[in-house]
């Protein structure tokens, strides 16, 4: 039921590029996406030199409400929402 609705919304997002969709896959591939946890074949793979250049991507993300920003002093922080995951993971995260 869950990701029939995200399917749908998702095909209603006519505003989403490829690229958006490079940087969501990775986001929910790694659970959290953080300056501190990206690789360069992470950077390569989205065709980005710097974490910063996928910033602008991942704001976009957050309005689309696909991601969400976690609370951190330390790094940029961003993880799906939570509707994304697989049901094993939504569980662990809800306990």
């Amino acid at each position: 039921q869950g990701l029939e609705y995200v399917s749908q919304k998702l095909r209603g997002q006519s505003e989403l590029t490829p690229e958006d969709y490079y940087v969501l896959d990775l986001v929910l591939e790694k659970g959290v996406l953080s300056d501190e946890n990206v690789t360069m074949d992470d950077l390569k793979r989205l065709k980005a030199q710097q974490f910063t250049q996928v910033l602008p991507i991942l704001d976009k993300l957050i309005q689309f409400d696909l991601v969400r920003r976690l609370p951190t002093d330390k790094a940029a922080e961003y993880q799906g929402n939570p509707i994304l995951l697989p049901p094993s993971e939504q569980s662990d995260e809800e306990e």
